[in-house]
């Protein structure tokens, strides 16, 4: 578990890392932005834009009621002097248009409207950025450019209270942000800010004052009442100087936020968010995210021909922005793509945003993306959250954890959102982060399970062969189903003295001398292709299988049994310790290999007759004096080894006799006198199996004298003797019946 939190932990720091390192980079900026904030806005939905901003959209419903083609350049100048003085009657607090006057029209039309402008004191007008090439990079790569403002025409700038740029992307990149201030053309406020500007000198409350206080250049290049920047037309100035001012004088901006601070405890006259939003347009980026409202027409929009002709509008107090609106697709001709128009189908007119721009900035709304800081910090604990869950919980729950960790986690962005207006990511973190904490512990999760498989693997293998516990792996939820019927030889062994050994040694020594027994004999088995099946006391059980009757698998068998004796050899040969002779025995037949057992105990074992017989094979090296013995059926078609025949023998509990050999080596490793005789034994064996009990003898008995050790003759001189006193009793069928295992 230790270990598990500890890799869980460092799956967090990745994660936190990769989110955090995410984070930075424009490409996933802008992925976020387009689908992180984009899905935000559709969850939280439509809500209510502030009463204070109207539209008075110049649209087609207008143009065909003034009987003028629908495009608002070419209308009368006139007309929007006779609107302008109709809204200053109404109340209307400021007045903007979004409409370039940057061609004379008609001369009476121009004196028209500017004698309007001029009278109002209260409308602002847009102008355009100009970008003006200064030069290029050495390489030539990048031009440098600098953007200056175009205003009106002379007639209507001199007598518009304020003229600003209103700069925006260009089509059809999705519009989520407005310039507050565009600093590539001297710090220049735009026209949202002028307006935003504008309503706030009239609104009462003693904010001017307070950030004269803190800003003497203020206090120095501008009047000292509100009513006086409106009246000398200074509006543009004001924004400006005050940006500078807050911004690049940290003192200045923490002076004026506890001055506005106090004055919202105190006076009922300002409305707190725009108060505040006051404050970040001057010192904050000089782009802000915009707040929809909804699809288009969710700010309150009036048809441009009600607005000049129809009745009362209730305007009093309000901000008014003039603009190119459409209510139906065919005739927009001024469309940004944004958040709403995938929805609507209809995209925001400019001076939508624009007054979207400014509603955000009245009611303090304003979109707010989370800084540097604490988006590292979320994405940080995020990272963090899912490295460590996704490493601790088992696969399938980590997967649950996950699918349950996207809505909860989107819940809680939403719910931010709607209450506060703060933009938490979501593609980073869900998109980013969460699949790879969950990549990172599936694959530990993986790699874990594959080591225990190894570990669990390791630990049976002491116990079982590995073909045994590889088929074991794959089929776990039958057991008893894990066995193969196949063909086979099967090597049994025994050692001598063994009881002696046990009498002799203390446990611990006697285990000792046995690990290192064995340790020879199964390396010996393993090199031949051969597999342990079974280890009792001194007695080993080796098979080598294959699918079909097959020489060469006995004959390994075969190789692997000289290669035992050998082993064994050696064994014995280290000084100190005590030897341990072994007998072998081999016969070959059916066999079935697997799961033999039952309730909650198995072994895998060898089951079949061939393990019996080779058993009582190997129990016939008692009784004739030799180290290994082999079936006639396991030397079948076997070439290269050279071997004795024994004679035809029938073993304890068996009814079917075996031809016995007595396996001596490979061909070229046993001397030409014991191979002679050897072969003199062959021909007293065939004068045996004649049942010349007294020739056959004679025979033996002359071996015997050459090779007084040879308890294989020994035992055939006993055998003759007496079956010429007492008859064959022990003799059926050509075979030598053996009473004892």
């Amino acid at each position: 578990m230790g270990q598990r939190l500890l890799q869980g932990l460092l799956f967090g720091v990745a994660a936190a890392a990769l989110g955090m390192l995410a984070g930075t980079l424009p490409g996933t900026l802008r992925f976020e932005e387009d689908a992180g904030l984009g899905a935000l806005f559709q969850l939280r939905g439509p809500r209510s834009a502030p009463a204070e901003v109207v539209v008075i959209s110049l649209d087609k419903v207008s143009s065909d009621a003034f009987g003028l083609p629908n495009e608002p350049s070419k209308w009368p100048r006139t007309f929007h002097a006779e609107l302008i003085d109709r809204l200053v009657a109404e109340g209307a607090l400021v007045i903007a248009f979004d409409v370039l006057f940057d061609d004379p029209d008609e001369p009476a039309g121009d004196e028209r409207l500017g004698a309007a402008l001029k009278s109002a004191r209260n409308v602002v007008l847009t102008a355009y950025l100009k970008k003006t090439a200064l030069g290029s990079t050495r390489d030539g790569t990048l031009a440098i450019t600098a953007e200056q403002v175009v205003p009106p025409i002379q007639t209507l700038a001199a007598g518009a209270l304020a003229v600003a740029p209103f700069p925006l992307p260009v089509v059809p990149v999705k519009v989520s942000q407005f310039w507050t201030y565009k600093d590539s053309a001297g710090g220049v406020p735009t026209f949202p800010t002028v307006i935003f500007q504008t309503w706030m000198l009239r609104q009462s409350g003693g904010w001017y004052q307070d950030l004269r206080r803190a800003c003497p250049v203020i206090a120095s290049e501008l009047p000292g009442e509100q009513a006086s920047v409106l009246e000398t037309r200074r509006v543009v100035e004001l924004a400006r100087l005050a940006r500078a001012c807050l911004r690049d004088n940290p003192q200045a901006a923490f002076a004026t936020q506890n001055r506005w601070g106090l004055r919202l405890k105190t006076s009922t006259d300002l409305a707190p968010g725009s108060l505040r939003s006051l404050f970040e347009v001057y010192q904050g980026a000089e782009a802000r995210y915009l707040n929809y409202y909804g699809p288009p027409r969710s700010i309150i929009t009036v048809p441009y021909s009600q607005a000049l002709r129809g009745d009362s509008l209730g305007m009093f107090g309000k901000i008014v922005l003039v603009g190119f609106s459409e209510q139906f697709q065919p005739e927009q001709k001024d469309g940004f793509y944004s958040v709403y128009s995938d929805a609507s189908g209809l995209d925001l007119s400019g001076v939508e945003i624009a007054a979207t721009a400014v509603a955000n900035m009245l009611d303090g709304t304003a979109v707010k993306p989370l800084t540097f800081g604490p988006q590292l910090l979320v994405l940080g604990l995020w990272g963090l959250l899912t490295g460590v869950f996704c490493r601790l919980l088992a696969p399938l729950t980590a997967v649950a954890f996950c699918l349950l960790a996207v809505p909860m986690y989107v819940l809680w962005a939403w719910w931010v959102f709607d209450t506060t207006n703060t933009w938490l990511p979501l593609m980073v973190p869900l998109v980013i982060q969460l699949p790879i904490a969950l990549l990172l512990g599936l694959l530990a999760q993986y790699r874990q399970t594959q080591t225990q498989k190894q570990m669990v693997l390791q630990a049976l293998g002491s116990y079982l062969p590995a073909e045994a516990v590889k088929r074991l792996m794959q089929n776990l939820g039958d057991l008893k189903a894990n066995a193969q019927l196949l063909h086979g030889t099967c090597l049994a062994t025994d050692g001598e003295q063994y009881t002696s050994l046990a009498e002799t040694l203390t446990p611990d020594e006697l285990a000792a001398l046995m690990n290192d027994y064995y340790e020879v004999l199964f390396a010996e088995v393993e090199h031949a292709g051969g597999v342990v099946t079974d280890v009792v006391g001194d007695s080993m059980m080796a098979i080598w299988t294959a699918a079909t009757p097959n020489t060469a698998m006995r004959a390994g068998a075969c190789h692997g049994a000289l290669a035992i004796a050998a082993a064994v050899t050696r064994f014995n040969q280290v000084p100190g310790r005590q030897p341990l002779p072994t007998r072998i025995g081999l016969h070959s037949g059916p066999i079935r290999l697997g799961n033999i057992g039952g309730a909650k105990h198995v072994h895998f074992r060898a089951v079949g007759d061939i393990v019996n017989t080779a058993s009582r094979v190997e129990g016939l090296n008692k009784l004739l004096g030799t180290r290994i013995l082999v079936s006639g059926d396991t030397l079948a078609d076997v070439t290269g080894l050279v071997t004795r025949e024994l004679g035809t023998f029938l073993l304890a509990g068996k009814t079917t006799p075996l031809v016995i050999h007595e396996l001596l080596g490979l061909e070229g490793s046993v001397a030409a006198p014991l191979l002679s005789r050897y072969e003199r034994f062959q021909s007293a064996l065939a004068v045996f199996r004649r049942g010349d009990w007294v020739g056959a003898g004679n025979l033996f008995d002359t071996l015997l004298t050459e090779s007084p050790d040879d308890r294989a003759v020994q035992f055939y001189v006993a055998l003759c003797s007496q079956y010429r006193e007492r008859g064959p009793d022990s003799y059926e069928n050509g075979a030598v019946r053996i009473g004892t295992k």
